[in-house]
């Protein structure tokens, strides 16, 4: 993730998040407690979330596969 720092604005620090999935930038408070802290804006964390769980699903299915050989 990428951090750019806007200066004060009424004593509050903001930053300029930048999405590492689709590079949306957006002005957040530093401590903000979203998705975008991690890394991704919600619409891409939740793309993310969805394909680990397609992933894991295929990893199971593949390993039964194995067991019942």
């Amino acid at each position: 993730m990428q951090r750019y720092t806007r200066g004060y604005t009424r004593g509050d620090v903001k930053m300029i998040w930048e999405c590492l999935g689709c590079k949306k930038r957006e002005e957040r408070a530093p401590l903000s407690n979203t998705a975008i802290t991690h890394g991704y804006c919600e619409p891409c964390a939740d793309e993310a979330r969805q394909q680990l769980a397609r992933d894991l699903e295929a990893l199971k299915e593949e390993r039964e596969g194995r067991k019942n050989k």
